[in-house]
């Protein structure tokens, strides 16, 4: 029900579907956690992520794009928040004034799956005891420089520049419901260090981007941004991260012959129906 209704909301925003390669030839987050397979004679890579592909096709004139497939992560682990191949929800679209725009749409995609759930799937709700709370208004949102101040209200200390904890993730989701009384809450503005070399940094301090988090009951599910579309600056980017830029020359190429300024985001999937569920 939740894939249907991530397809259907964004084909009536006259978004495309597509289907990327899962067989590629460089990471898209630089190589780190890939699984790699045999490609006749060459080594090649599961792919982690559409996101070049989806930011090359909304430079390349189909400008609002989907889609729904399974991403790898070549992660050593055993627990209940990762899985080495999961369903990602993705979009990307061009011609945003900022990250809001994409924040919007993801509010919006996700409260029609929750309604649809609510409206087609009572009886497996029933069976597996869980109350669905739609939310109905906007998402409250909080600038990464502003989580100091509510962790101060939990009596916990955290700093500006440091990444979300799991119980961190949880005492925001718990202010939101307090405060907002929403079980989600965006978290923008991560910072620099945090996020992938293609996102759009914060103008205003660039130890801060405009890339952002959904956390919902306590977990992040969604991951999304503002992407850099000025090519010099994905270029540089990319340099100080200490990526190879020879490898990513056919990413980089697109951004030569102009690409408008875009975002987009991915919502992960059996992490959303973990959480809806209580499990």
């Amino acid at each position: 029900t939740i894939c249907q209704a991530f397809r259907e909301h964004l084909i009536q925003q006259d978004f495309i579907e597509i289907h990327t390669p899962k067989i590629i030839a460089t990471g898209t987050e630089g190589g780190a956690n890939m699984f790699p397979v045999v490609y006749f004679e060459r080594e090649a890579f599961l792919a982690q992520s559409p996101q070049f592909f989806k930011q090359m096709l909304v430079g390349s004139g189909f400008e609002r794009v989907f889609e729904v497939a399974a991403v790898y992560r070549a992660e050593t682990h055993d627990t209940p928040f990762h899985l080495n191949e999961y369903v990602s929800l993705d979009l990307e679209f061009g011609f945003i004034e900022d990250e809001s725009d994409v924040m919007k749409v993801t509010q919006a995609v996700i409260q029609e799956s929750l309604k649809r759930v609510h409206e087609e799937n009572k009886k497996e709700l029933e069976l597996l005891n869980v109350d669905l709370h739609e939310p109905k208004g906007d998402f409250p949102v909080i600038h990464y420089w502003d989580i100091p101040k509510v962790m101060t209200s939990f009596g916990k200390e955290f700093d500006a520049d440091e990444d979300l904890s799991r119980e961190h993730e949880e005492i925001l989701c718990k202010h939101a419901v307090e405060k907002f009384k929403c079980p989600f809450i965006f978290v923008d503005n991560y910072p620099a260090s945090k996020r992938p070399a293609y996102t759009q940094p914060y103008e205003k301090d660039p130890r801060f981007t405009r890339g952002y988090d959904l956390l919902y009951n306590g977990l992040e599910i969604t991951t999304g941004g503002q992407r850099i579309h000025d090519y010099e600056l994905l270029r540089k980017k990319f340099s100080e991260k200490g990526f190879p830029l020879e490898s990513f020359d056919y990413y980089f190429e697109v951004f030569k012959y102009g690409m408008p300024p875009h975002g987009g985001q991915a919502i992960g999937l059996e992490r959303l129906v973990m959480k809806l569920l209580n499990l």
